[in-house]
């Protein structure tokens, strides 16, 4: 507050001065519509008085000059106001010269609907902020920030946390080393550390963007985001980490990029059933009745049943009844499509499959068929030979049946190479056969039947003679490439998380 001028050309001793300033600050503080003690939270609307200075007051009033400055020492029940901003405190040290306001004990900052607490708090009567310490808390109605220590800046309505954070609202918490939170757009960043903990998902990151309103995360730097659900006696684990992820709660969608992958965990009574995938990028889905994934570039898929490669990938699963039985009852099973594309490549117990594109159906985590377009090629390796059974056409179908029984349906334009054993399972020659459509049936690596429908043609080449590999056009054998599960739980950016998360 600047200096009061002489009273009617007067020139007033000091305290006598002080006195009548002390006077006109009460009037003005308890005239009609002036704050009176502190409130439980901040009001809705308050009405905005354009003064250039606070208007503060207390129970009493002492003044004295410090360092060349002029200085007001208000004592109890103080309060005070500037535009739409109210200050209460136990006490005050004003500067009346360089216009700040130091508020000690029990101090409440009210502005339009944000209500900031602390132990003390330094305010700039020119800037318009608020340095706090000490049980720091700042809530805009919806969202509560607790910290040491913070900086809040009125006419942004945005607070600075340089010693560490926690944000709380009615769905999450986040917490961070610093952060920064605007209350009128509900966006916090943070960084440091940063964890935020949802009703349905737990996020940790190098540095985090949370938009509120629009229920959207955006998180940078070994990001690592678990998600967990039960249905029907089955619990399900869900880990995805990426260098870079964006998150849509409101949607339940997942973007990650930066060779994310994804770990999924089932556990049931009957066991823990595991799925995998790592790619460029990586997109998740998860609603009440389905789930989605979708990888793009260098795709890597692991499951118990089924892995591949491939250049892009989409997963769809959903829950699916059976025929009802007399009773009327039916049972519920899981079923699973994924469609590979770009020259994918496919391991199916001994089987390896390449084509074109393909599309896969597992029933309850197991392989039910598999189809293949274009230039598809089955390749499986008799173990007790050491040599490789061949298929190829244009187009494939497979079923996969119990006790390891797989048919293999291949054509138009079908070709064959069998290898054959005795009754003593040594080498017995090969076969090598051409025809429109060929049926392939296999119990483990050894084959059981095999049929053309349709012309066909065929060469028997005995075992004196098989002294040159024997195969088709376009023939791959590349078991080293197969994926394997231990590549996604032994990677050392997030190993050490999945063991503490896992509990291996």
């Amino acid at each position: 507050m600047k200096r009061l001028p002489p009273l009617l050309g007067l020139s007033l001793p000091p305290l006598l001065g002080l006195s009548l300033t002390f006077l006109l600050l009460s009037s003005a503080l308890h005239a009609p519509g002036a704050p009176r003690g502190r409130p439980d939270w901040a009001p809705a609307d308050t009405d905005t008085v354009q003064q250039k200075i606070a208007v503060v007051g207390g129970d009493s009033l002492s003044g004295y000059t410090e360092g060349g400055a002029t200085v007001q020492l208000f004592i109890g029940n103080v309060s005070g106001v500037q535009d739409s901003t109210e200050l209460f405190a136990n006490w005050a040290k004003r500067n009346v010269d360089a216009a700040s306001l130091l508020l000690v004990g029990d101090v409440v900052l009210v502005d339009q609907g944000d209500t900031l607490r602390a132990d003390t708090v330094h305010y700039s009567e020119s800037q318009k902020e608020g340095q706090a310490a000490g049980h720091v808390q700042l809530t805009d109605g919806e969202v509560v920030a607790h910290a040491p220590e913070g900086t809040y800046f009125v006419d942004d309505k945005r607070a600075v946390f340089a010693r560490g954070v926690k944000l709380i609202d009615s769905t999450s918490t986040v917490t961070g080393r610093w952060g920064e939170y605007w209350t009128g757009e509900k966006r916090a960043e943070l960084g440091g550390q940063v964890r935020l903990v949802g009703e349905e998902a737990v996020v940790e990151s190098d540095s985090l963007t949370h938009l509120r309103s629009e229920e959207i995360a955006l998180a940078r730097g070994n990001v690592a985001i678990e998600r967990s659900a039960q249905e029907d006696g089955t619990e399900i684990s869900t880990f995805l980490f990426g260098d870079w992820a964006h998150m849509d709660e409101g949607a339940g969608r997942s973007r990650l990029r930066g060779r994310p992958h994804m770990i999924q965990l089932r556990r049931d009574t009957s066991g823990v059933d595991t799925l995998a995938m790592q790619a460029d990028a990586l997109m998740a889905l998860d609603t009440d009745t389905m789930r989605e994934l979708a990888a793009s570039g260098q795709v890597r898929f692991w499951s118990a049943d089924l892995q591949a490669m491939a250049d892009s990938l989409a997963y769809e699963e959903r829950e699916a009844a059976d025929s009802a039985s007399a009773s009327g009852d039916s049972t519920m099973h899981t079923l699973a499509t994924i469609r590979l594309f770009g020259s994918p490549l496919v391991w199916v117990e001994g089987a390896q499959i390449s084509g074109d594109s393909m599309r896969a159906v597992l029933l309850d985590d197991e392989v039910d068929s598999l189809f293949v377009w274009g230039d598809a090629f089955v390749a499986q390796e008799d173990t007790v030979l050491g040599r490789t059974n061949q298929a190829r056409g244009r187009s494939l179908v497979a079923w996969f049946e119990a006790e390891d029984r797989r048919t293999f349906r291949v054509g138009p334009n079908a070709e064959i190479v069998y290898f054959r054993r005795d009754e003593e399972d040594a080498p017995d020659g090969a076969l090598q056969v051409s025809g429109d459509e060929a049926v392939l049936e296999m119990v483990g690596d050894e084959s059981q039947q095999l049929f053309f429908v349709g012309e066909y043609q065929g060469t028997y080449f005995p075992e004196s003679v098989l002294e040159m590999p024997l195969e088709l056009s376009g023939f791959r054998w590349e078991p080293a490439r197969r994926p394997t599960l231990r590549e996604f739980t032994a990677d050392p950016r997030y190993s050490a998380w999945l063991q503490r998360k896992m509990g291996s």
